[in-house]
């Protein structure tokens, strides 16, 4: 069996697509997913599955949760692998987690994205933020927060392409526990 982490994109969001954790991990189990845990409430889920298709084992989950929540969140499938090279490969060698682990973004795609419409990103990136893609990451440094970002709210418009975004604190827990170590 492989370990695979699921980053579910917009739930729990502003009182949104309502999914709770204790819930989800029952639910994922009762349909053939194992050592099921979840990573606070914004959809991160770790979990053992004999699936190795990446494509129709987040189709899956995204259907399990439609069927049973009533709303089909997209789900970006990564291995423990793939969240280690994401953390090793973040770009900004002036950025350590210590002080900067809320400011610094970690956008997942499916693929590395290939439509980047150019002038919308210019017209988004705030001077003072950084934006660059290693593979099928995005890494997004907002000095000023997230929030004030004009740039997070359109990073798929932008892209051409759906992706679910993470703090560097939440994918560093994600590692940890995946690692078995605590999250905090």
């Amino acid at each position: 069996m492989k370990t695979w982490i699921a980053l579910l994109k917009g739930v729990n969001v502003g009182g949104n697509n309502k999914l709770p954790m204790a819930q989800l991990r029952l639910l994922l189990e009762s349909n053939g997913f194992h050592e099921v845990r979840t990573y606070i409430q914004s959809g991160n889920v770790i979990f053992r599955h004999q699936q190795s298709d990446r494509v129709n084992l987040a189709q899956s989950i995204s259907e399990i949760i439609a069927a049973h929540f009533g709303f089909k969140p997209s789900v970006v499938l990564l291995t423990n692998e793939e969240l280690a090279a994401a953390i090793e490969q973040q770009p900004f060698s002036d950025l350590s987690i210590e002080k900067d682990a809320k400011v610094l973004h970690f956008f997942f795609f499916d693929a590395a994205p290939t439509n980047v419409n150019q002038a919308r990103l210019a017209a988004s990136l705030h001077q003072s933020e950084r934006l660059l893609v290693v593979g099928s990451v995005a890494y997004f440094h907002t000095p000023n927060g997230f929030g004030k970002s004009k740039l997070g709210a359109k990073m798929e418009s932008v892209f051409g392409a759906p992706c679910t975004a993470r703090n560097w604190t939440t994918v560093d827990a994600i590692l940890r526990l995946v690692a078995g170590e605590s999250a905090n």
